[in-house]
């Protein structure tokens, strides 16, 4: 037999392989996520159309081929809390699609609040502000440089992003967080993690516990509970 004839070969056999593992790799990684919130007593779907139009701004605004996977919701704490799997499409420069993948992590709120965005700041965010575009300054130049600020409702955005809670965001490597309407949201680059879904969510408590208790008053509602040690942990 050749060397063109056995290189060939190894090659179909490496080529079948990484196929297998592509074809094998989604559904070891859901039983491990399902079994993950079976452990917890929380509910898993493969999809759920639901949050795929239910959240603004990047990345729930981008591309085509929405998706929603993965989901699991359950309770944390006083909180109903959902994490899940979101990916869309864009072309890439040779109009290829390429899919981006992001973790989504949620606790719903006592209740509506007004939407805010806090994101890492980026060149291109940078080069939008000096067109004008929103970024709201609060006392820390620190927190300023690593972070963009957009809301509804400037007031608001100074309640929430209190000296705590700027302390708590940089402290935790300054993740992209939003408020909308009865949801507030941590986003993160890559696939959901199920390592790090308490970590998220507890900062997304946090952040709730941080409020003034007029927030909640003003609204009619109770400031929700703190969460318990156990579940920071």
């Amino acid at each position: 037999m050749s060397e063109a004839v056995v290189l060939a070969i190894l090659c179909a056999v490496a080529v079948a392989g990484l196929a297998m593992v592509e074809w094998h790799w989604p559904g070891r990684r859901r039983a491990r996520i399902a079994d993950w919130a079976a452990a917890r007593g929380w509910r898993y779907a493969p999809r759920d159309r639901r949050w795929e139009g239910l959240l603004a701004g990047f990345p729930f605004d981008r591309g085509s081929f929405q998706r929603a996977q993965n989901v699991v919701i359950g309770a944390f704490g006083p909180y109903a809390a959902a994490a899940f799997d979101y990916s869309y499409r864009s072309n890439d420069r040779n109009d290829f699609l390429i899919a981006q993948r992001f973790g989504v992590h949620v606790l719903r709120l006592p209740a509506e609040l007004p939407w805010v965005h806090l994101s890492p700041e980026t060149l291109a965010d940078r080069a939008a502000k000096l067109l004008g575009a929103q970024d709201i300054d609060f006392e820390s130049e620190e927190f300023n440089r690593v972070y963009r600020v957009q809301a509804s409702d400037p007031r608001f955005a100074s309640d929430l992003v209190n000296p705590r809670t700027m302390d708590l965001l940089m402290q935790r490597g300054a993740p992209d967080l939003r408020v909308h309407g009865r949801h507030i949201v941590v986003v993160t680059a890559g696939p959901l993690d199920v390592a790090l879904i308490d970590t998220a969510l507890a900062l997304l408590a946090g952040v709730c516990e941080n409020l003034p208790s007029f927030v909640w008053s003003e609204r009619g509602v109770a400031p929700p509970p703190p969460l318990a040690n156990e579940a920071r942990s």
